[in-house]
């Protein structure tokens, strides 16, 4: 074959991630969106919505997608002694998790593979007295060193880095496409497409597995001095409170909420206060005289989730037409980006060079 040039569909986290990796294997990358870092007013370009952090919890029998996040939390370590984060969008910063009910770490570890892996994450447990402190005395905890993200600023540095790679040749349009057949007919001499159109897939892929599940973030003044998680199990329906400073900026996020099938993009003022009540004990430093937060903006964005997991995969499209698919990521996508960048570039590749990938 001569030149490898292939149409990225899709300009979110995985799709920025997956062409950047493309560049890096010498791959021509025709990158086609919407909407572009920094777009603030398409609810269905969910990466810019993202309360994103490296928090890893696949259930304990997917090895797929816990290599895929453990391949990014490598990545990012590397990246951050690198850029600062007001360029790269990415910190480490010091993290803790508690369970509003008591509970054996065994117990924990089974909905969250990594705190077992003390070489990857080292993890303690909290004391009680600890816990106590914190506003949790019937509850348990651990602290361990994780990796905040701010997701416009990640994005850009991913866009850039795209920009600006050398070896391969990149482009970009802005562009609304309706099916993988147009995206190809839309770049003369791509040989194949790359889907990462998250909720998009729905359509292009006439993928019925696909459906949204709506997220609600709070954006607050000022840098809280952690990244904490609240996880309560006790009624009918768990929740999960989360306060997530966002590097680069004297900004946090607060959250959290998952709305399964839920297309409603407009916020919910109930969903706020909920936000807002049960993120104080959780990040106090960040409380105005009045024992309240200054709310900057509610966002409401719509994960692309998918039943069945993430699609990575590829496809015949006739004519000597491939298409690769990333799409279906939930709530992961940023997690576990590279690693899944890494398996679809290996895929395309390998259907390129007629070999099989197990």
């Amino acid at each position: 074959m001569a030149e490898k040039h292939v149409v990225v569909l899709g300009a979110g986290v995985i799709g920025l991630q997956t062409a950047l990796t493309l560049l890096s294997r010498n791959v021509h990358v025709t990158l086609l969106s919407a909407s572009w870092p920094g777009t603030l007013s398409d609810p269905y370009f969910t990466s810019m919505f993202s309360g994103a952090q490296w928090r890893s919890n696949p259930d304990r029998a997917d090895r797929r997608q816990q290599t895929w996040d453990r391949t990014t939390l490598l990545h990012w370590r590397r990246l951050v002694k690198l850029h600062p984060p007001a360029e790269l969008g990415l910190e480490i910063r010091s993290a803790e998790f508690y369970w509003d009910a008591p509970g054996p770490l065994d117990f924990i570890g089974e909905s969250h593979w990594w705190i077992s892996d003390r070489e990857l994450v080292p993890v303690r447990r909290l004391s009680s007295n600890e816990c106590t402190e914190k506003g949790f005395p019937s509850g348990v905890g651990i602290s361990y060193l994780t990796v905040a993200v701010n997701p416009e600023i990640y994005c850009r540095w991913l866009l850039r880095q795209c920009e600006g790679a050398t070896g391969a040749r990149f482009g970009r349009r802005t562009v609304r496409v309706k099916s993988l057949t147009e995206a190809l007919q839309a770049v003369p001499g791509a040989k194949a497409v790359v889907n990462c159109a998250g909720l998009g897939a729905q359509l292009l892929a006439h993928d019925e597995a696909c459906f949204p599940t709506k997220g609600q973030t709070v954006l607050v003044r000022g840098q809280a001095r952690a990244v904490v998680t609240r996880r309560n199990e006790e009624g009918d329906e768990p929740w999960e409170a989360l306060v997530i400073p966002r590097p680069g900026e004297r900004v946090t996020t607060l959250g959290g909420c998952k709305i399964a099938g839920d297309w409603n993009t407009e916020p919910d003022n109930r969903m706020t206060e909920t936000i807002l009540d049960r993120c104080k004990p959780l990040a106090p430093e960040l409380l105005n005289e009045k024992g309240k937060f200054e709310v900057l903006e509610v966002r409401v964005g719509l994960r692309p989730s998918r039943r069945g997991g993430p699609m990575v995969e590829a496809e015949d499209l006739g004519d000597g037409q491939l298409v690769v698919h990333n799409y279906g990521h939930n709530s992961a996508g940023f997690e576990g980006s590279v690693g899944a960048a890494e398996d679809t570039a290996a895929l395309l590749l390998s259907r390129w060079e007629g070999k099989t990938v197990l």
